[in-house]
């Protein structure tokens, strides 16, 4: 009868993977069918409950979040959810745990995410305490901070979502009336609420309601993982891009019922806000997420590069403007989209090298990427980041951009392909300060002086990473950035920006290492291209400053670089170069001469891109030079 009876419970468990049931009732049921007086020694397992992949970025981030949160709340508490299990399986997450523990701990974890990104005060409201509170038990008044969201978690915040217990002024007896007006007086504060007219007896909180393994109401299948579960309608607190009902019917009131989601995938969206790694830059906010449909390689990146990771910051003022990156890190420069996900990349890369140093340091292997070693680019190939560029409008906001990018190794391989090349350069190696924070801002084309900090100030610069991330040819956008700023600035640094673009076209050309696959110009082809460019200008100057230092007998070779630059043709280029040579005497290379521009990888616009950008380098570098040289010694002569 023992054998029977646990067969059956068994098959119940089994059956009934993802639906608590409790034993003691199945226990229950047994006895009622059985006889009275069998008796029934039976073991109470753990439930099992598995949190599945939903394939869907925003989702399965949101897995990520729930046992990066669950682990926190276990450390925190480790006495009280001693007998909760966290699994990691390949399609999700298996909580294990006693039936009264599991719903209380999963009540937990939503809580602990709702006090960190919904209830959070800053340091100003800390300092203020302007939210008046009244403590029934101890029938006191006290002030407390008020709370504002963060910026993910505040997409779908509104005055309504604002919740405690409370009395309406009006309400209270006159007693109570007489203390808090006492009370207000003495303080200078002012009640809670759009009116002003609510005495609290608790902080509100924002963080929307959810009813986790709810047992009442009928189960549906759900829109987004296709389980039939108790659901709800669709909300912006599930998924950022998703509607409410009242929303859709104030475009169309003749749209159907809306999709349903269930509560299972209610809540993970909500976990979503805290794997999601953003930077606010009014009127945009720029959203990343870390996803993969392999739980253990999500994991590992997170571990690496997202929510559980060493870029991740916790300092409650930043929180309103960014999540991730130090106090220098470029991330406090990027505004636009692909300016974000770079800075991202940057700053993982970076992190990456640091615990590769302390793990030599250690007499650990560390898995690495690039300099960095092929054993975690499995992980690496197996995730993606998406980024959602949002604008604020008015009380809600619209998608600009919706970027998925997947190839995270080719990122990596290029930043640290750039940073060894870089550090042999003789020229940059001598530069003071970070070259990819310098390369940012060389890339910033001013379009508002009175606006020097405004997003469209990075325009060009976010549609040449774009092209990066896209492994497209950055040549000839660099080349019209570099012709603009040097007509908007004086005399701008080029150097930088030129040995980034030979270096990434090497890369996306796959001309970096001897490779059959390869195209464009090769490595010697560039450097004939780039000489050219710095000989002109050299010669130039040799001829056009021969009796003194007035930079104005420079001006004309600007003019010079412009019809170079205008010509369409191999033969209209050649031809301009025969007019230079005998202006300045300047001496072309045999490659040249022999017709490069005609070779099978040579095409003429990118070289003379890299010809143009080169002598512009130039240029500034010596015109620059010489009108400081000039002012140097005219202050000398005026003393």
């Amino acid at each position: 009868m023992k054998f029977c009876v646990v067969k059956i419970i068994d098959w119940l468990t089994s059956v009934c993977k993802n639906i608590i049931i409790k034993p003691v009732s199945i226990i229950y049921i047994l006895q009622l069918v059985m006889a009275p007086s069998v008796t029934y020694n039976l073991e109470v397992k753990d439930i099992d409950y598995l949190f599945k992949l939903r394939d869907h970025w925003w989702f399965d981030a949101g897995i990520a979040a729930f046992y990066d949160i669950a682990e926190r709340l276990k450390k925190n508490d480790g006495q009280r959810w001693l007998d909760v299990k966290l699994w990691i399986c390949p399609d999700g997450i298996l909580v294990s745990a006693p039936d009264e523990l599991l719903k209380p701990f999963v009540d937990a974890c939503y809580e602990y995410l709702g006090d960190l990104w919904w209830n959070v005060s800053s340091s100003k409201q800390e300092e203020a305490k302007d939210l008046v509170i009244y403590n029934k038990e101890k029938e006191t008044f006290s002030c407390a901070p008020r709370r504002n969201p963060t910026p993910v978690a505040a997409l779908s915040v509104g005055g309504s979502s604002w919740k405690a217990d409370y009395d309406a002024y009006d309400g209270l007896s006159d007693e109570m009336k007489s203390r808090t007006d006492a009370f207000l007086k003495e303080t200078g504060k002012s009640l809670w609420g759009i009116k002003k007219d609510k005495l609290p007896y608790e902080q509100p909180v924002c963080h929307p309601h959810i009813e986790t393994f709810p047992v009442k109401g009928k189960k549906r299948v759900c829109s987004v993982c296709g389980q039939e579960l108790v659901c709800e309608n669709v909300n912006q607190t599930v998924f950022p891009l998703f509607s409410s009902q009242s929303a859709a019917f104030s475009f169309n009131s003749k749209f159907g019922t809306p999709d349903i989601v269930c509560w299972e995938c209610a809540m993970l969206g909500k976990f979503a806000v805290h794997s999601a790694l953003y930077k606010v830059a009014d009127p945009y906010t720029q959203i990343m997420q870390i996803y993969s449909n392999n739980m253990a390689a999500l994991l590992n990146m997170h571990d690496m590069m997202g929510n559980s990771s060493n870029i991740r910051i916790f300092e409650k003022d930043k929180l309103y403007f960014r999540d991730f990156g130090t106090g220098e890190s470029i991330v406090e420069l990027a505004k636009l989209p692909y300016e974000v996900l770079w800075s991202f990349f940057l700053i993982s890369f970076a992190e990456l090298n640091k615990q590769k140093r302390n793990a030599i340091d250690a007499g650990k292997k560390l898995k690495q990427i690039g300099s960095l070693s092929e054993e975690d680019l499995n992980d690496l190939a197996a995730t993606g980041v998406v980024t959602m560029s949002l604008e604020k409008k008015g009380q809600t906001f619209i998608t600009k951009e919706l970027v998925d990018f997947h190839d995270s190794v080719y990122i990596f391989r290029l930043i640290d392909y750039i940073e060894k090349e870089t550090k042999e350069d003789k020229i940059l190696s001598k530069n003071s300060g970070d070259f990819w924070k310098n390369l940012f801002w060389d890339f910033v084309l001013v379009q508002n002086k009175q606006k020097p900090y405004d997003p469209v100030n990075g325009l060009y610069r976010n549609r040449i990473l774009q092209k990066v991330f896209e492994k497209s040819s950055i040549l000839q956008d660099v080349e019209d950035f570099v012709f603009k700023k040097s007509l908007a600035y004086s005399y701008p640094y080029l150097y930088r920006i030129l040995s980034f673009v030979i270096l990434y076209e090497r890369v996306a050309n796959k001309r970096d290492v001897d490779y059959e696959g390869g195209k464009g110009m090769t490595k010697d082809q560039v450097e004939i291209a780039t000489k050219l460019g710095a000989q002109i200008v050299i010669r130039g100057k040799k001829t056009l400053m021969v009796d003194g230092n007035d930079v104005n007998k420079l001006k004309p070779l600007k003019g010079d670089l412009f019809s170079l630059r205008k010509t369409r043709t191999a033969n209209d280029f050649l031809e301009q170069l025969s007019r230079l040579q005998f202006r300045y005497g300047l001496v072309l290379n045999q490659e040249i001469i022999k017709g490069i521009l005609v070779e099978k990888d040579v095409d003429f616009e990118d070289f003379k891109a890299y010809c143009m950008i080169s002598a512009l380098n130039s240029y500034n570098m010596e015109l620059g030079f010489a009108e400081k040289s000039n002012s140097g010694s005219t202050a000398a002569e005026n003393k």
